[in-house]
């Protein structure tokens, strides 16, 4: 009788561990709401929320995330200032192009020093910087890669300084539309300033 109570209960304790798991297709939509509610309440229990749930997924626990959950996992710990975690995930991601994987872990890099050690967080940003100008060396007339110029430009000089850059480009270049100029102008300035070391 023992025995059977035993494997009942170990039954049951199985069955709740199966459910209590997360899967792919789950994990995607509860980051994408968790996020989006987040950015419209700026209520962090959403993330924590969506945080719970992500351990819960065996993807993410095996380093085995793809997209969409990668990009909305990086986004979710971003949010959370996990950088650790999130610097772990990027180093052992198989599943990101180099380019945004490289990108993405230097800026994870500057986030846990900017505080404390703003000319090694700069470094890594400078580091971004090197890769970006060797591309647009490589494909001058990417317009995407000025998005990504101007951002870490930002975290460099700060957004006014980088608005007065954008403007002087616009003014020399006119390859360009102004909607391509208004586009980057706002993506900087919606840009979170806690976000930012202080200048």
């Amino acid at each position: 009788m023992k025995y059977f109570t035993l494997i009942f209960f170990l039954t049951i304790s199985n069955c709740e561990s199966k459910k209590e798991m997360i899967t792919d297709d789950e994990l995607a939509s509860i980051l994408n709401n968790s996020i989006i509610k987040y950015h419209q309440t700026k209520e962090d229990k959403y993330l924590d929320s969506a945080y719970f749930k992500l351990k819960q997924n065996k993807s993410y626990n095996d380093s085995e995330l793809t997209n969409p959950n990668l990009q909305l996992t990086i986004t979710l710990l971003m949010n959370l200032k996990e950088y650790d975690e999130l610097e772990k995930l990027l180093t052992n991601t198989k599943y990101l192009n180099e380019y945004n994987r490289i990108n993405t872990l230097n800026i994870t890099k500057y986030m846990k020093l900017k505080d404390t050690d703003k000319s090694k967080a700069d470094s890594y940003i400078k580091d971004n910087l090197t890769i970006i100008n060797d591309s647009l060396n490589k494909k001058p007339k990417d317009s995407l890669m000025y998005a990504d110029y101007f951002s870490m430009r930002m975290f460099l000089v700060g957004k006014e300084n980088t608005l007065n850059e954008i403007d002087s480009m616009e003014s020399s270049q006119h390859e360009y539309s102004k909607v391509f100029y208004k586009i980057l102008q706002e993506s900087i300035e919606s840009f979170p300033d806690e976000m930012l070391s202080k200048q």
